[in-house]
Formats: C-alpha cells, structure tokens, sequence
C-alpha cells in the first residue's frame, strides 16, 4: 500500500512539473499554454492513465462528453442513461424499482379482478333469488286474491325475502401489496427527479469521471 502512495505522489509531482510545450504535449485545438501550465478549453480534459507508463504528459488528451445525452436518456427511458455512462448500481436500482413497481400492480389488478368476478357471481346469485321469489309472490298473490275475494282486511308484503349482500373486505395481501406500490413509487420518483436535476445541473460525472462539458 505504501509503493502505491508512493508511486501516485510521483506521477502527482512529474505531473506539475512537466513542462507545457504547444503543440507537442498541448495541443493547440485543446487547450493553451500559459505559466507553463496547459489549459483546457471547454471541450477537453487531461485523462492521466496511470497504468501506462510514459516520459511525457500529453495534457487535454480527453474530450469531455455532453450531459445532453444521458440526461435525454433518463427523461424518456429511465435507468439507460446510467447504463451507457457506466453507472451500474444507479441503473440496477432504478431498473429494481420499475420491476417492483410492474409485478405489484399486475399481481394488485389480478386479485381485484378475482374479487370483482366473486362479487358479481355472487351478486348474479341474490339476483337470480329475488327473481323466483317475486314469481312465487306473484302466484301467492293470485291466490289470495281468489281465494279471499271480499275481504279487504288480508295483505300479503310485496317482499317475502331480501338476500344479504356480502361485503368483502381488503385483505392483508392487498395492504401489502398498496404499500409496495407506494413506496416503490416514491422511491423510483424522487431517484428520477434527482437524476434528472444531477445531469442538467453537472452534478454527475461521466464514466471517467470527469465532468462534463456545457450543454450549449
């Protein structure tokens, strides 16, 4: 561990000692020459690569990207913005919610449907009840009127039964399933708006990390 610190604290101090020569180690199409210092323009950076081993720094060797791209990118198809700048947990969060979300709604929709078809089944059930009832009240009624002609004092009720309707209520699987879909929501909203905001603003960096150029 100490070689390394080493080894970086050498490649730091050649790296502010090494001369700035135009056109040789700074070019002129990416940055300036100025106090013996290359400086940048807008469109590039310099990309040390320690693994290489060179005499000579070539400074402003990398063209920053523009956050344009994936900032599009996460506004219309959330999570492909951090896949193509590398940002591999972002994506897999972002990708985990949206997955949460769809099977939470799908299974919530699947067990209102089965409820809904009960309800009507049993609702189809009370229906198919009162209507023989009435034909039976109907026929009761004719009766009674034949059979007790003149007499004022009988009255038969227009209802001889009323089915009970059976109320279903939310279940622990549906509670569970509603807080799933909530929290799951929040969470993938409030990542969205702060992706969106990181990249507009240049609060993310590229995959190399180097932040990126100016939109416009």
């Amino acid at each position: 561990m100490k070689i390394f610190y080493v080894i970086y604290f050498c490649s730091l101090f050649k790296f502010y000692l090494s001369d700035c020569i135009p056109n040789e180690n700074c070019f002129e199409d990416h940055g300036l020459c100025y106090n013996n210092i290359c400086q940048c323009n807008n469109e590039f950076w310099t990309l040390i690569d320690y693994r290489k081993s060179s005499n000579k720094i070539i400074y402003c060797n990398y063209k920053r990207k523009n956050r344009l791209v994936p900032l599009l990118l996460e506004f219309f198809f959330p999570g492909v913005g951090h896949l193509i700048m590398k940002k591999y947990i972002l994506f897999f969060i972002k990708t985990f919610l949206l997955i949460t979300i769809f099977i939470s709604v799908c299974v919530d929709f699947h067990v209102f449907k089965h409820k809904k078809e009960k309800s009507n089944s049993i609702i189809n059930e009370e229906d198919e009840v009162n209507l023989i009832n009435k034909d039976n009240l109907d026929e009761n009624k004719k009766l009674s009127d034949f059979s007790s002609e003149g007499n004022d004092d009988i009255n038969l009720p227009d209802q001889i039964h009323l089915a009970n309707h059976e109320e279903i209520p939310i279940n622990n699987l549906n509670n569970v399933l509603i807080f799933i879909e909530g929290f799951s929501f929040i969470c993938f909203f409030s990542l969205y708006i702060f992706d969106i905001f990181s990249y507009l603003f240049g609060f993310y960096n590229d995959n190399e990390d180097v932040p990126f150029k100016d939109i416009f």
